[in-house]
């Protein structure tokens, strides 16, 4: 590795940034002594990686090392210089065991054909040079630069976001690969897009999670903005980890600020028991006059999003189909409708009774007559009566009382008598609906399972088996599967899908080849529930003797 000049150097175990000689780091909180190896050093513009890569600038600094942006020095012949993400790994004294992992890590992600994860082009580890790890990088650049250019994102386009990075993650998940670094830094868009375009993502960086037994010490180099509380207490990372820093990054998609200002500053183990006061947080938008407000129950749906993912207790975080039918729902709310499906009536008795004449009281009572037998008046007219005496009996000094005690007393008789006329009709009004409801289940059950949630469907049958490509046991029955998907995709665009020409699906195919449950990437609710109509009617060829998963993307031929 060729370096043209000194750009400063940076602390493997915190990440700390810094110029000049140091024997510790800088960072008092980590303090750490210099390695052996040195400190991890900084490229700038100009320098070069292996004689082969020019160095733009640099993208990320994170636990496995630095990230830049670099240029190809000699492309390959009749193609055209091409703009690369390379990662120059950093060295500890385990390094070379932890690369062999990585490279293992790397081919599985290789075998991963998922629009929302990068390609990995080429990982090089030569004795006399960094290790480095060459992928593609997409024009739009990260995420973070996104939302330094344009802002905050609509909640829509939070949850379209989140769709996607939910999709990929399912998706390593499935091969066994956590991603343990998960921020806006990594997370890659397509193209630029404007304030009201939906990014398309490209997640980078996955696997670091295993960095954190053999580059960490105690948790300084986590970012505490999207690290969940038992990491920095030395728990290895996990899928309910991910599940966190997802809810994290959609958090500061909206916040924009981070849940700790001094995070960088405190013991991990203090910064655990900080970020734990914190959680879950919740996201209250701004007042603006010159801007639209977002949907209350939007905001709701959203809220509960982050209390399910960010609990700080990791038992209780969602997994990522539960967090994709969160994202959904807030998709689905209609911003035409007025009515909030959170909102609270509030009523004041008092104002209520000031505002209200004795007549307009009878009117209200009067309203309930149809449903209030005589008997009833009569049981009531006797209580009435007993309570007046009791009353007497505790204080017979008073013999007149005055007339506004008098109307209170009454008020508070009528409206007792209104509470327990309303709780009859609920009574008999809501026992007629759970019978209904119950008849509206069954009959969505036997009839319309695609509007049933796909949890429902997946538990009708045992735990599906995992199709992957590249398993040679399961080869054969993969290949059949994906040819007859492919084969009837087509019977898709009856749907009306309008310009999208690729669908992500998540199929649970029985052994007969018939389709138990339909995940796809989110569509409006008429589009979704044709897809999921169509595919739960579908037989597919199969091979194989056990039900199985399947994570696939497929082409729509448009109608017409």
């Amino acid at each position: 590795m060729a370096e043209s000049r000194t750009h400063g150097s940076y602390c493997i175990e915190c990440l700390s940034t810094f110029t000049g000689a140091a024997t510790r780091c800088p960072n008092n909180a980590c303090a750490a002594e210099q390695p052996s190896i040195g400190w991890g050093k900084l490229l700038g513009p100009g320098d070069e990686i292996d004689d082969r890569l020019a160095v733009h600038r640099k993208l990320n600094l994170g636990k496995r090392g630095v990230t830049y942006l670099c240029e190809e020095k000699t492309p390959e012949e009749g193609k055209e210089t091409r703009l690369l993400a390379v990662q120059v790994m950093s060295r500890n004294a385990d390094w070379q065991s932890y690369m062999n992992q990585f490279e293992q890590e790397c081919r599985t992600l290789q075998g991963i054909d998922h629009p929302g994860i990068i390609r990995i082009i080429e990982v090089v580890n030569k004795s006399d040079t960094d290790p480095y790890v060459i992928v593609e990088y997409p024009t739009g650049g990260t995420l973070l630069d996104h939302l330094r250019q344009q802002g905050a994102l609509q909640l829509v386009q939070v949850a379209q976001l989140g769709l996607q990075i939910c999709d990929a993650l399912y998706a390593a998940h499935e091969r066994g690969i956590l991603h343990g670094d998960l921020r806006p830094e990594n997370i890659l868009l397509t193209s630029a897009t404007g304030t009201s375009g939906l990014p398309s993502i490209r997640i980078a960086d996955f696997g670091c999670a295993e960095v954190l037994g053999t580059h960490s010490r105690g948790g300084f180099n986590l970012n505490p903005q999207y690290t969940p509380p038992e990491l920095f207490r030395g728990s290895k990372s996990s899928v309910e980890a991910d599940t966190y820093s997802l809810g994290a990054v959609l958090f500061f998609c909206q916040a924009l600020h981070p849940l700790l200002n001094t995070a960088g500053i405190h013991e991990p183990i203090v910064l655990a028991n900080k970020l734990e006061e914190e959680l879950p947080p919740r996201w209250i938008p701004p007042y603006s006059e010159s801007s639209e407000t977002e949907n209350p129950t939007r905001i709701a749906f959203f809220n509960a999003l982050l209390a399910s993912t960010m609990d700080p207790e990791v038992k209780d975080r969602l997994g990522l189909n539960q967090v994709r039918d969160y994202l959904e729902s807030i998709l689905d709310i209609d911003d035409e409708e007025e009515e909030e499906v959170f909102s609270t009536p509030e009523w004041s008795e008092e104002q209520t009774a000031e505002g209200m004449s004795t007549e307009e009281e009878a009117n209200i009572l009067s309203a309930f007559r149809p449903f209030v037998s005589q008997e009833m008046e009569e049981e009531e007219y006797e209580e009435e009566e007993e309570e007046e005496e009791e009353e007497g009996e505790e204080a017979p000094s008073e013999a007149v009382e005055a007339p506004e005690v008098v109307a209170a007393r009454q008020r508070k008789a009528l409206w007792l008598k209104i509470a327990r006329v309303a709780a009859m009709v609920l009574a008999v009004f809501g026992g007629t609906a759970i019978i209904a409801g119950s008849a509206i289940g069954a009959w969505v059950w036997l009839k319309e399972p695609h509007m049933l949630n796909p949890e429902v469907l997946e538990s009708r049958g045992p735990a599906p088996t995992a199709l992957l490509p590249g398993d040679p046991s399961t080869q054969p029955d993969y290949e059949a599967l994906m040819q007859s998907i492919d084969d009837k995709a087509s019977q898709l665009s009856d749907c009306n899908l309008g310009t999208r020409d690729r669908l992500r699906l998540d199929l649970i195919v029985e052994p007969n080849g018939s389709v138990r449950s339909v995940r796809s990437t989110w569509l409006p609710r008429k589009m979704k529930w044709c897809v999921r109509r169509k595919l739960l009617g579908m037989k597919f060829d199969r091979t194989g003797p056990k039900p199985a998963r399947v994570i696939t993307s497929i082409v729509v031929n448009p109608s017409g």
